[in-house]
């Protein structure tokens, strides 16, 4: 079991006081959502670019947030440029085996990636239009 104190301990980055650090990260296999973030596991293509260090998926733009994707272990992370305003890729993420890798935000706590291929998304939402989730 990994709790909110591992997290922060194996990726430096501070939550909330108001986040019990106690609390058990949930192990993600196969879909999670993290305020503005979601993630897919997806069959294939995998990543290949070796992820030696913490990526940054989603900054805000309002605060110093950021939903921050940490390796525990050999991963890869292939980022996507997005073609359009609708193209919610964000990237592509594989976790080997044996390995994890941690999805944390200051707001939202973290999330523990299992083996796996996975596709991480910008969550939309329907106001009239689609736009981009926010936090």
């Amino acid at each position: 079991m990994t709790t909110l104190a591992d997290a922060v301990a194996a990726t430096g980055v501070r939550v909330h006081e108001h986040l019990d650090p106690a609390a058990e990260v949930p192990r993600i296999s196969r879909a999670a959502a993290q305020g503005d973030v979601l993630v897919l596991r997806v069959n294939g293509p995998v990543a290949v670019e070796p992820m030696r260090k913490a990526v940054a998926v989603v900054r805000s733009a309002v605060t110093t947030h950021a939903h921050t994707l940490h390796p525990c272990g050999p991963c890869a992370w292939e980022a996507h440029t997005p073609a359009s305003a609708s193209d919610v890729l964000l990237g592509v993420l594989t976790v080997f085996g044996g390995s994890t890798a941690v999805l944390i935000h200051q707001e939202h706590g973290a999330l523990e990636v299992l083996p796996g291929t996975y596709q991480v998304r910008r969550q939309r939402e329907f106001a009239g239009v689609w736009r981009p989730v926010t936090d």
